[in-house]
């Protein structure tokens, strides 16, 4: 298992528990929580900064502009009926921000 999953795993289960209280605070299990995550953030140098240590290319080179008309392709769909954008809209934040997928096989592909 790749170290970021293992990170987010124990990320995810941290949270959970926290979450999960009986409704009365438990000031030792939320310190126990507090300072291992936050030994995670640091051995992890995470800033909450998702441009920190990135280079991203302009949006006018050819390799983003290559990206952009691969995303927005239907010719990559397997039927060739959808682009990965129809599941994964940038504004979104990668989402479609429906319950259910659209997908393939949509009864309006366009939309």
């Amino acid at each position: 298992m790749k170290n970021s999953t293992k990170i987010m795993l124990l990320l995810g289960f941290s949270l959970l528990a926290t979450a999960c209280g009986s409704g009365s605070s438990n000031s030792l299990s939320d310190s126990t929580t507090d300072t291992s995550l936050r030994t995670i953030i640091n051995n992890q140098s995470l800033t909450g900064n998702p441009m920190a240590g990135r280079s991203i290319p302009n949006i006018n080179s050819s390799q983003a502009q290559l990206g952009m008309r691969l995303f927005f392709s239907k010719a990559l769909g397997g039927d060739r009926d959808s682009a990965c954008v129809t599941c994964h809209h940038p504004s979104l934040g990668g989402g479609d921000d429906l319950s259910l997928p659209i997908g393939v096989g949509a009864v309006n592909p366009n939309l």
